[in-house]
């Protein structure tokens, strides 16, 4: 009897590890063809979680995560098709790693039929965690490929950090509480009435560093933050310093967690001095970045009928 329940495990791991039937094909990227059942993995990992998991997610919740999904998935194939065009592909002791990575998940899971559990849970196929174990690897492939392409001498690299940093202070009007939630409308016109007000002082000249100290905290520092255009992407207070000519006070910069106003100051030269390898590396990311976004904006990208089918409702109904 033990043998027989042992082998009934068995091959119920075996047929939830190698799947049980074709998944349709979701979306297209430049020949590469992306499942369903991945696909509802992507979707899945970009949702948040209702404290009451009896909440149905909403249309506004699933169309969100699609568009992340979407994005993420263009963004891992077309580093697979790079790596391909590039003859980038796993050596053996790459591959090796990857197998004793899984083995240790395994093992430290409680064995094949932990790992099953921990697959469903997670949305995820078997063959689907391979593959996002190894994209991670070719993505590290193709930057090292793009970085040992991309040269900077030194004037170059000195014109990059002339372009892409920037020195900056601000002062932070909150429009959110301490909880994250939107201030009530009489509040929001009070902070923004001050907010004003401030604004207003600094633009006639009133010491920028003594308005900090009173309204703006401690996070700028004594000489202002060194900011790169790489870190400012996404932050909008701070991709709206770099509009900015240096010596110039603007504002009221909306953002999602409160008013800003921005100093933007002069670029110490002996930053540059101080720090050449973190602006390289800066300079590469970027480069790489801008080139990831080239691609994608090149690519070849459908998404089959499926995809309106697959709700952050239904996502582990189509993990095969």
């Amino acid at each position: 009897m033990k043998r027989f329940f042992a082998l009934a495990l068995a091959l119920a791991c075996l047929l939830a590890l190698s799947g049980c039937a074709p998944s349709p094909t979701a979306v297209t990227v430049g020949g590469r063809k992306v499942d369903a059942s991945e696909y509802a993995f992507y979707l899945h990992y970009n949702c948040d979680a209702h404290e009451d998991a009896s909440v149905p997610y909403s249309d506004a919740e699933t169309a969100a995560a699609r568009e992340k999904a979407l994005k993420q998935i263009v963004t891992g194939e077309i580093v697979r098709l790079k790596c391909e065009k590039y003859g980038l592909t796993l050596s053996k002791a790459a591959t090796k790693k990857l197998k004793s990575d899984k083995a240790a998940l395994i093992d430290s899971l409680g064995g094949k039929a932990a790992y099953v559990d921990y697959l469903r849970e997670s949305c995820l196929t078997d063959r689907a965690y391979d593959k996002f174990q190894q994209g991670a690897v070719y993505y590290q492939m193709l930057y090292d490929y793009i970085a040992k392409k991309t040269d900077y001498t030194d004037e170059a690299l000195r014109q990059y950090f002339a372009d892409s940093f920037l020195t900056l202070k601000y002062i932070r009007f909150p429009t959110v509480d301490e909880s994250g939630a939107p201030l009530s409308d009489s509040a929001l016109a009070a902070v923004r009435t001050e907010a004003e007000g401030v604004l207003a002082r600094a633009q006639s000249g009133e010491d920028f560093d003594t308005l900090v100290q009173t309204y703006g905290g401690a996070a700028n520092g004594s000489t202002g933050m060194i900011v790169s255009k790489l870190e400012a992407i996404g932050i909008d207070y701070l991709e709206n310093a770099f509009l900015l000519d240096p010596n110039t006070v603007d504002g009221l910069y909306e953002c999602s967690d409160g008013l800003y106003i921005l100093e933007r100051l002069p670029l110490d030269a002996t930053y540059y001095e101080e720090n050449q390898d973190y602006i390289r590396q800066s300079a590469l990311d970027l480069a790489f970045s801008q080139k990831l976004d080239e691609w994608k904006k090149d690519a070849k990208v459908s998404v089959s009928d499926v995809v309106d089918d697959i709700t952050l409702n239904n996502v582990h109904d189509y993990v095969k």
